[in-house]
């Protein structure tokens, strides 16, 4: 027997890895999902999750009717070692309450047609801190309780999988014509500069991974650091304390000084603008704003990137360009990853 057996990817990544791909694994309602689909939902399912720090052996209470969602979500749990634990939607606010407390949960999803239900059920549960809410609308939620929309959670960089389109695969294509440079994309989604997340997706600090991710690449001359965006919407400073911009300066600096003692080029690119995001809020853009400020004004990087910049919405500068955005106000699209790459002028890259 396996030391190792996750049934998310015994059901799937087998499946996946065996050539049936293609196959359909979920019909409903005349919606056919393939055995790839389905691992592509589940995986940003899993990466939601993480995101909100659920970790292995943690139950989540799923209140969704059988379904698309429902599946991926049940599996996204698995997927991390997390207990999936689905509920009756028949089920009153307040017996729901009770079997989220009673499952000490931390993190529940529910369906937006069950808004009301979902309320109750969200101000009678003791320890719940997030409601993960699928379908179209949000709930009204108590104090201390925040509600999260499903869609903006498992949007990712809402980029084709495998079709090679993030602004490094871009870049990349840019770098073939000209410069005889490879690009090493080293980027985790949900990764943190300053504090390690608590799950295994998302990875160990920036400072702490850096050395091994990015400086002992072979051959390594230079590198692009876009990191900081999940700090500041976790508000995750160092110790569990309330994230500072000096604190993400200090973290900069950090791997700045890593870069030059290997004798590597760092290069600052501004981070993007989030607005309507679950991570935007007024002192969220005041710490973003400030750190990119730093960015581009210290002369502490070998040189910038502006990002920022390039992907504003140029009547709202604090959101995302429409004609840039994948759909979760943060991530971009192909098109806003292309626009991204050409935005790098290649005199940078030595």
């Amino acid at each position: 027997m396996a030391d190792r057996l996750n049934a998310s990817e015994w059901l799937l990544d087998r499946r996946v890895e065996a050539g049936d791909g293609d196959r359909v694994a979920v019909e409903s309602g005349g919606e056919r999902i393939t055995y790839a689909d389905l691992a592509g939902r589940t995986a940003r399912a899993a990466a939601g999750l993480a995101a909100l720090g659920v970790r292995p052996e943690e139950r989540v209470p799923l209140v969704l009717p059988d379904g698309p969602e429902f599946v991926a979500v049940f599996l996204g749990a698995m997927r991390l070692g997390a207990v999936p634990v689905p509920l009756s939607t028949m089920l009153t606010g307040q017996e729901l309450a009770f079997q989220c407390s009673d499952a000490r949960a931390r993190v529940a999803v529910v369906s937006s047609g069950l808004a009301p239900v979902a309320g109750e059920m969200a101000a009678g549960a003791a320890e719940l801190t997030d409601l993960v809410v699928a379908g179209d609308g949000t709930v009204d939620t108590p104090v201390g309780v925040r509600c999260r929309r499903l869609a903006d959670l498992v949007a990712g960089a809402r980029t084709t999988a495998s079709a090679y389109a993030t602004w490094p695969d871009d870049l990349s294509r840019r770098l073939a014509g000209s410069h005889p440079f490879s690009v090493v994309n080293a980027g985790i989604g949900g990764n943190r500069v300053l504090t390690d997340v608590p799950n295994i997706w998302q990875g160990i600090a920036g400072i702490k991974r850096f050395n091994h991710d990015a400086l002992t690449q072979p051959g390594v001359r230079d590198v692009i650091l876009l990191e900081g965006i999940n700090d500041i919407g976790n508000n995750a400073g160092p110790n569990g304390a309330p994230l500072t911009v000096q604190d993400l300066i200090g973290g900069y600096q950090n791997l700045i000084a890593q870069a030059h003692a290997a004798g590597v080029r760092i290069i600052g690119a501004t981070m993007l603008p989030d607005q309507g995001n679950t991570y935007y809020s007024a002192p969220a853009e005041q710490v973003r704003e400030a750190a990119n400020d730093w960015i581009r004004t210290s002369g502490a990087f070998d040189g910038v990137i502006d990002f920022d910049k390039v992907m504003q919405d140029p009547s709202n500068p604090v959101a995302v360009n429409p004609a840039y955005d994948s759909g979760d106000h943060l991530h971009p699209n192909a098109a806003g990853m292309q626009a991204m790459a050409d935005a790098i002028d290649l005199s940078l890259i030595k």
